[in-house]
């Protein structure tokens, strides 16, 4: 009988499987091979449409191609960029012509004043929810080579980056409006 019961389950050893049954599981990364960049875009829409409070994106390289993946966000969701806009991929013009097609988004640009080099994304910034990623490209290029985005759960490495984006919301604006 022993040998019988032996490839038996118990139901003491379902029932955690059982508890996750059905529970979405957010992605924590992504990886992104050469030739992918729609896979890439995609990853960052689906990140940005997860945010329910804020979404602050360091990166010193935006383009046109990072307002695009911030059009489908909800308009109450307050969005920064830190960026020094190094390349100038990013006109002030574009940021214009984004807004007449997506009115409801406001983007508030501040410059990063060459303390960053990384790129990083904070959804719902100090709150319950808050999620940090690290990516190894910036947007723009996400996608023309191998890349990918992680995400960060030290604690003391999301306390450092808060101690600098307070010191970054204090730079000044990209652009004088």
């Amino acid at each position: 009988i022993n040998k019988e019961l032996s490839g038996v389950v118990r139901r003491s050893e379902i029932s955690p499987v059982m508890l996750d049954f059905g529970k979405v599981v957010e992605q924590r990364e992504f990886i992104f091979m050469d030739g992918e960049p729609v896979k890439a875009s995609e990853a960052y829409i689906d990140l940005y449409s997860k945010a329910k409070h804020c979404i602050f994106i360091i990166d010193n390289y935006i383009s046109i191609k990072t307002l695009r993946h911030l059009c489908k966000v909800n308009p109450r969701i307050k969005i920064m960029i830190f960026s020094d806009n190094l390349g100038n991929y990013l006109h002030y013009s574009d940021y214009i012509d984004f807004q007449k097609e997506c009115p409801g988004l406001k983007i508030q640009f501040i410059k990063t004043e060459g303390r960053v080099h990384d790129r990083f994304i904070v959804l719902d910034y100090e709150t319950l929810d808050e999620r940090v990623y690290h990516a190894g490209a910036s947007e723009k290029d996400a996608g023309k080579k191998l890349t990918m985005i992680a995400m960060l759960d030290d604690k003391i490495i999301k306390n450092a980056l808060h101690v600098v984006i307070e010191d970054l919301k204090r730079n000044r604006k990209l652009w004088q409006d």
